[in-house]
């Protein structure tokens, strides 16, 4: 236990010195500040033009996009923020010949690594204070339970903690940092962007053709009900379950799909098909938010296409006026009860693995020494005369003379 306090006691040094590095620098501060203009302008200007164009119900309609409007804001400009506080913190510490200070104590390359990642990451989590006024008029007027508004605001955090591990893993292995700021903004953007493009050109590749019973329905001139008959006919189905993994990782998903699990236009249990928009049923589901369609959209990947693809001569009616109009049953290929759940941990879990492979990488280019040199102790052409306590890599004593120095 004294060992493990002391190794975070050391980490705890390391986070201090980068804060403080951070806190200092003018730009920071200015950052912030703008940043909360930038919030305040997007949300009272939003709520002006709803206001000013739907006098009437503009305001309520402000309210109940207003957490997808504040979390999708902050949460877009955090991506973008957060892995740029990493991506030149260990190449940035070369250039300016402050690195080999740190690396001259006795804290480990781990401990290096982890204290600039948590460092950055409290630096990216002030972003969250600083727009924490219309966060939390955000869940108060939110249409989700509270406990899943603010796990959306949990989770908006730690995909900042694994980008800024994306980013320490870039800083590590190129040598200039305007270079590794640029890798790691096209890496955000090929997780935000490009993997919804891959999994939309993704999608011929699963179509399959098979054969089913499908109705064909006539009608007279008359305007009297048609009549139906079965044919079989081929039909091309899609199977996304096999990609829905693929924009699974995608951080608008994982953010979605996080906070809007008690939606009330979600229902897992309700036929989510075409044929239910024209059915009189006085039960239709109330209109869902931006944050639930998307969720939505990745759990119908994850769905697939019944088996039985068959359909039978059904009539489905609704009334207009006096008459009763018969149309076909064109229900949905999908499976009504084929809810697989939630994806968004599936999504988190491959971000901060991204973000720990980073921090791994980081880690290894911090460790000191780097590597055993030519002659010494384990090598093919150390002197097998020498005794172990005399065999001594020389940048291991090396880092001992420097750690004494300091």
């Amino acid at each position: 236990m004294n060992s493990f306090t002391n190794w975070w006691r050391t980490v705890g040094v390391l986070i201090g010195l980068e804060l403080r590095q951070r806190t200092r620098a003018t730009r920071w501060r200015v950052l912030l500040g703008v940043f909360f203009l930038v919030v305040s302008a997007v949300v009272f200007g939003l709520l002006w033009f709803m206001t000013a164009t739907s006098p009437d119900s503009g305001f309520q309609t402000f309210e109940e996009n207003l957490y997808s409007i504040v979390l999708g804001f902050v949460g877009f400009l955090g991506l973008v923020i957060a892995p740029t506080m990493t991506a030149t913190t260990i190449n940035g510490d070369r250039k300016d010949a402050t690195l080999a200070v740190v690396q001259a104590t006795p804290a480990s390359g781990l401990q290096l690594a982890t204290g600039k990642l948590l460092g950055a990451w409290i630096a990216s989590c002030a972003l969250l204070v600083v727009s924490a006024p219309y966060l939390i008029w955000a869940i108060a007027v939110a249409e989700y339970p509270v406990v899943f508004s603010v796990l959306g605001v949990v989770v908006a955090a730690l995909i900042f903690l694994a980008y800024c591990g994306i980013g320490l893993g870039y800083s590590a292995l190129l040598a200039r940092p305007i270079g590794s700021a640029a890798i790691t903004q096209l890496t955000m953007l090929f997780l935000l962007i490009g993997l919804p493009i891959i999994t939309v050109l993704l999608i011929p590749a699963t179509k399959t053709e098979v054969s089913a019973d499908r109705p064909r329905w006539t009608y007279s001139d008359s305007g009297e009900s048609g009549t139906c008959r079965i044919e079989r006919t081929t039909v091309t189905v899609e199977h996304t379950e096999r990609i829905w993994w693929v924009v699974a990782p995608n951080p608008a998903v994982v953010l979605a799909d996080a906070a809007a699990q008690r939606d009330r236009g979600r229902d897992a249990d309700r036929d989510r098909g075409y044929w239910t928009r024209y059915t009189g049923d006085d039960l239709r589901r109330p209109a869902e938010s931006s944050l639930a369609f998307l969720a939505d959209g990745v759990s119908d990947l994850r769905t697939g296409p019944a088996a039985n693809q068959d359909r039978a001569c059904g009539r489905v009616g609704f009334s207009t006026g006096d008459d009763v109009v018969s149309i076909p049953d064109y229900r949905d290929p999908r499976r009504t009860d084929g809810y697989l759940g939630h994806s968004w941990y599936w999504g988190l879990l491959a971000n901060l693995a991204l973000g720990g492979i980073g921090l791994a990488f980081a880690a290894r280019r911090l460790r000191v020494p780097a590597a055993k040199l030519p002659g010494a102790c384990g090598s093919p052409s150390a002197d097998p005369l020498k005794s172990p306590r005399s065999c001594v890599t020389l940048g291991s004593a090396h880092h001992r003379e420097l750690a004494a120095a300091s």
